[in-house]
């Protein structure tokens, strides 16, 4: 075209376009461009449209421009470069005024006029309050007429995942309004999508997943602990098949085929547990199992002493944390709610449930009475909310599989899944009550005592299976609990004396020194809110003194069990049955993971001398691969 309008250099014939139609195709071509970048001001700066524009204003002038060059197909003629050069600006101011034009006339248009089309929504809502043409406008936050402003658009165009898909990316912007974003994210899902606006949508799930785990590593315990339980496995088989190729070579009547084959077990077992240990370096450098679990492949399968011996080392000069933050993750859509749907290990232990008993339940198994019996209507208000949200950390009570209270820590974040599904992960971090410190939950319409944490049944010389059949009144430890008015007598911190049961070797009870503090905890729903629930509750903290006497004001205890279980024979023989039955082993008899650390696992020497004697003695062959077998075999014993 550029030839076409200035000619050959040499003044030969001008080199025109081929056909006349080719030239209108490109001024046709070069309108639809203007005429879309014109009405949609697709770019998020306006400054880029109007750019765009002149560009492709250009592109037609120099169209029409060809056109007239070859109708005038003239050789001597050499204005047709001044015909392109001298409008040309003059025609590229014209568009740039057209789009600022178009840019006021959109800015300036009612919803209403605008309500046929969610795209030019979107750009009038986006013209008024993010587009920022000078230096003093403020800067775009999701929150009050913007906010206004947006959630009606949306309302507007419910079936419209565009506009559904972009406001949830503003409103995960400004933090505080995720629970909006995540119902946009499942409403979006429920239309029909087209293939961009698909993409659009995972790549927004995905995101939340990975602010999920930045935040608070919620994501990343649950992960790592599938990693650890993975290369814990891997290692396993790794020395099992170590132990079977020995066991050939030492046996004999081997083929060489045979040693290959086991010795491509071996090392496919041993590249799988690499795989596994060099990603938990990655994503969990200062677990303290993940490094054990490293250790033990230098020292057991790469027969490395030395490299296992700086590993450990190194993680006790560190100050590593261990990990031990629980965290679960639960359903938020409401055919499910509360619906457990994964947990880390720290999860487990923590409550004292195994994985199968906890997965698939309803999560206010965790919540001690009265808690349990709103919790549903809780969760249910939580995911009905869309406005302001922050992540706050509460100190909260939850309920042991055995039945005693845990103080934790709690924080819960709302994200999605790759399906858009809503889910809830909560992190727990549990919280030491401190030395002779106990703590009642006490029902504050019956006054009956619901819960209480661990020692606290003995410190107080309670039942045990009384305290948790809920069949304990409060006024029964302490019977001036309630005032006439009916209000609490222990709103501050009261010294009280409690009568314990006289030993077999005296005859007169003895008084203990206790300091008592209750408080009374009201849920109730939000004002706005459907859903209806109120649950009030009594906490009591009770710190243990210890035993009045004549001489002394007090005599310590020595700790909570001092108290319930030695006071006298009566209760130190009704206690040792409860305890005993309550300190049993949580494994149950089951055969303890590779990474336990309970001296009662471990096979003593003399055990593993006598494995190895009678594995030497059945190979009835002198070979000198038998010390290295002795050596694995050994390996082997140890740590299954």
């Amino acid at each position: 075209i550029i030839f076409g309008l200035f000619g050959r250099f040499d003044g030969g014939e001008p080199v025109t376009a081929s056909s006349t139609v080719f030239l209108v195709t490109i001024c046709v071509s070069a309108c639809i461009l203007i005429g879309v970048y014109l009405f949609y001001l697709p770019f998020f700066k306006m400054s880029w449209n109007k750019f765009i524009v002149a560009g492709y204003s250009m592109y037609l002038w120099t169209g029409v421009c060809a056109v007239v060059a070859q109708i005038v197909n003239d050789t001597n003629d050499r204005s047709s470069m001044f015909l392109f050069l001298v409008p040309l600006p003059l025609f590229v101011f014209a568009a740039i005024s057209l789009t600022g034009n178009r840019i006021q006339s959109i800015k300036r248009s009612s919803p209403e006029h605008l309500s046929h089309s969610a795209y030019l929504t979107e750009t009038r809502l986006r013209l008024l309050y993010q587009c920022h043409l000078t230096k003093h406008d403020p800067v775009f936050e999701f929150s009050g007429e913007a906010e206004e402003a947006y959630r009606a658009a949306v309302n507007s165009f419910q079936g419209n995942a565009f506009l559904a898909l972009y406001v949830a990316g503003l409103a995960t912007s400004a933090g505080t309004r995720v629970m909006y974003s995540l119902k946009l994210l499942r409403t979006a899902r429920s239309t029909s999508l087209s293939l961009d606006t698909r993409f659009l949508l995972y790549f927004r799930n995905k995101l939340n997943q990975e602010l999920q785990t930045s935040s608070n590593d919620a994501t990343s315990f649950i992960e790592v602990d599938g990693y650890i339980e993975k290369a814990r496995n891997t290692l396993v088989q790794t020395l099992r098949q170590t132990n079977i190729f020995w066991r050939k070579i030492a046996q004999g009547g081997h083929t060489l085929n045979n040693i290959l084959a086991q010795g491509a077990k071996v090392h496919e077992a041993a590249s799988e547990c690499r795989t596994h240990l060099a990603r938990l370096r990655k994503i969990a450098q200062t677990n303290r199992d993940a490094i054990q679990l490293n250790a033990w492949y230098y020292q057991y399968v790469l027969n490395d002493k030395e490299s296992s011996r700086k590993i450990l080392d190194k993680a006790q000069g560190s100050a590593a944390s261990s990990g031990k933050s629980a965290v679960c993750t639960i359903s938020g859509n409401p055919e499910t709610l509360g619906r457990v749907l994964d947990c880390s290990e720290s999860m487990l232990e923590l409550f004292g449930y195994k994985r199968s008993e906890l997965l698939d339940r309803n999560i206010n198994i965790l919540c001690p009475a009265p808690f349990h019996f709103s919790h549903d209507s809780f969760l249910q208000q939580f995911i009905q909310s869309d406005g302001e949200f922050k992540t706050i950390v509460r100190r909260i009570h939850g309920q042991h599989y055995k039945g005693h209270l845990v103080f934790v820590e709690f924080t819960i974040t709302p994200s999605t899944n790759e399906n858009s599904d809503l889910v809830l992960i909560g992190k727990f971090q549990p919280i030491a009550l401190g030395t002779n410190n106990h703590l009642i939950l006490v029902d504050h319409n019956t006054g009956r005592v619901t819960a209480a944490s661990e020692e606290a049944p003995g410190a107080l010389f309670l039942d045990r299976n009384d305290v948790y059949a809920m069949s304990i009144q409060i006024t029964d430890v302490f019977p001036e609990f309630f005032l006439e008015s009916g209000e609490l007598r222990y709103e501050k911190e009261t010294r009280v004396q409690l009568e314990a049961p006289p030993r077999e070797d005296e005859e007169e009870a003895r008084q203990v020194s206790l300091k008592v503090r209750a408080r009374e905890v009201n849920f109730t729903n939000r004002e706005d809110s459907a859903v209806i629930f109120e649950c009030k509750t009594i906490v009591v903290m009770v710190h243990v003194e210890g035993f009045q006497s004549e001489e002394v004001g007090f005599v310590s205890t020595g700790g909570p069990r001092s108290v319930g279980m030695t006071s006298n024979g009566s209760l130190k023989h009704r206690y040792q049955v409860d305890n005993a039955s309550h300190a049993s082993s949580k494994s149950g008899g089951k055969t303890q993971s590779l990474g336990s650390s309970h001296a009662d696992t471990v096979r003593t020497k003399s055990d593993i001398t006598q494995i190895q004697k009678k594995i030497m003695r059945n190979t009835r062959t002198k070979d000198p691969m038998l010390a290295k077998f002795g050596i694995f075999a050994k390996r082997f014993v140890v740590l299954v």
